[in-house]
């Protein structure tokens, strides 16, 4: 392999940056403390060395540390304090923190732009796939053997397995150098592996954005034998389903059709999804009431309760209204109002601008479809470790040589 020509700084910051990865789904509490100690040494030898940092960056940062600014002032005033006794408040400051220190993380990386060579981030996602396959198969085999047993653990893997599958799906197809049999060879293996984790955690929404995310990015990409390898993978996608399909994926998806049908008769509101709509509702209901600055946690918190009061809530919302509405933005709109959606639409709209700009940038755009879509149907930015892998899966990728090199 080949290295660059004199070490510095940066590539400390990288290969940290790279362990995190590795570490934040099997290891969460030891991620959590590497990021803020790698973010901690990227802010003094970014403060050290003080080199210039371009507008298309300056924009970026200027956008994360606009939404992590007022989602931090946001909560610290609701609450009245910056030690809130309620979870989600916390948790609300928390993220807010991990967003200013990815600011930095990635300010300073975009900012020292050395020829690191792509085969360090390809090689650190096989790797953490890899890691994920071993953990959830001894969870799945020895811990863990059903669903009911592992629902919030399979979620979180579902999602973060998925985002990271996309990225090094991305980096793969826009990879210039080939090497023969294996590179297609381990490009197999990980995909596969990937479908087997997403149908063992029996998520419905990761399996859906496994065939579309891999069916986009097959399509938005410039490879050679583009339409090939489409045909085969999702030959042989379809083939691993099938032996899954009887047993797992079937009944969820008959779950979920049911769920619908009892929500709309309203024999069941209490089911996965039936909760879920009745989440939605009550975000709109809290909207209502604060359309431009949000009700905050203690004032949605009210409104749910008195909705269900009145009969136009279902009862199980009492707990679940404590965890989060199950969408991201309708979570920001019913808290922190129109500015919070706004700042988090703008973040969002940006790095897809950015990834569409330089000249498809594969990565990039799967790192942000994925969380977007699981935005959908959940809260990405209330996990820590799902909001420290999108800020370093986020630095890496704008960090490689093939990508930083476009940004003005």
């Amino acid at each position: 392999m080949r290295l660059v020509s004199k070490f510095s700084p940066v590539h400390l910051i990288y290969a940290f940056a790279l362990i995190t990865l590795s570490l934040c789904a099997i290891f969460p509490m030891e991620a959590r403390q590497l990021f803020y100690f790698t973010c901690g040494l990227a802010a003094l030898f970014w403060l050290f060395e003080r080199k210039e940092t371009s507008r298309c960056v300056c924009v970026l940062l200027m956008l994360i540390v606009g939404y992590a600014a007022y989602r931090f002032f946001h909560t610290v005033i609701d609450a009245n304090t910056l030690f809130p006794l309620s979870d989600s408040e916390r948790v609300s400051i928390s993220i807010a923190q991990r967003f200013f220190m990815g600011a930095i993380l990635i300010g300073y990386l975009l900012t020292r732009r050395e020829q690191i060579e792509i085969k360090w981030l390809l090689a650190a996602l096989m790797v953490t796939i890899l890691l994920i396959m071993i953990y959830v198969g001894y969870i799945g085999f020895v811990l863990e053997q059903n669903r009911g047993d592992r629902v919030q653990r399979a979620t979180v893997f579902a999602y973060e397995i998925m985002a990271i599958y996309l990225v090094y799906l991305g980096l793969w197809l826009e990879r210039e150098e080939r090497n023969g049999w294996l590179h297609y060879f381990m490009f197999g293996v990980i995909c596969s592996v990937v479908l087997y984790i997403v149908v063992w955690t029996e998520t419905r929404a990761a399996l859906i954005c496994f065939f579309l995310g891999s069916l986009l990015l097959f399509l938005l990409s410039r490879h050679v034998n583009t339409y090939l390898f489409l045909i085969v993978g999702m030959i042989v996608s379809m083939v691993i389903v099938s032996l899954f399909f009887s047993e797992t994926i079937k009944p969820r998806f008959l779950e979920a059709r049911q769920d619908i049908v009892q929500y709309r008769s309203g024999e069941n509101k209490e089911t996965s999804l039936g909760i879920r709509f009745e989440l939605w509702r009550s975000a709109l209901m809290s909207f209502r009431q604060s359309p431009l600055l949000g009700s905050g946690y203690e004032k949605r918190s009210e409104i749910i309760e008195q909705a269900i009061s009145e009969g136009k809530l279902d009862r199980s919302l009492s707990y679940y209204k404590t965890i989060n509405i199950h969408n991201e933005f309708l979570e920001e709109l019913s808290l922190r109002g129109l500015v919070g959606v706004a700042l988090l639409a703008g973040l969002y709209g940006y790095l897809l601008w950015l990834a569409l700009r330089q000249n498809r940038n594969l990565p990039l755009l799967g790192l942000i479809l994925s969380y977007l879509f699981f935005g959908l149907t959940d809260v990405l930015f209330c996990s820590r470790e799902a909001t420290i892998l999108f800020l370093v899966l986020l630095a890496l990728v704008l960090s490689q040589p093939t990508y930083s090199s476009k940004m003005p």
